[in-house]
């Protein structure tokens, strides 16, 4: 089974654990830079990380249209 929720949740989004560590990581801080830091761990992953592209886009597009 799952050892945490972040692997759980990778497994249901097919997005590997090590690109929620990404995320993470971008919330951890103050609230100012919060933006730029998500936007930066998610353009990382994007080029980086092939198998997180096509869920990560799907996820960039669910947030815009909701």
């Amino acid at each position: 089974y799952f050892q945490s929720k972040n692997e759980l949740f990778a497994a249901v989004m097919s997005v590997p654990v090590s690109a929620l560590g990404h995320f993470s990581a971008a919330f951890e801080g103050t609230d100012e830079g919060l933006g730029a830091r998500v936007v930066r761990a998610f353009l990382d992953v994007f080029e980086t990380d092939a198998r997180s592209s096509a869920p990560l886009m799907a996820m960039l597009r669910g947030a815009i249209v909701n």
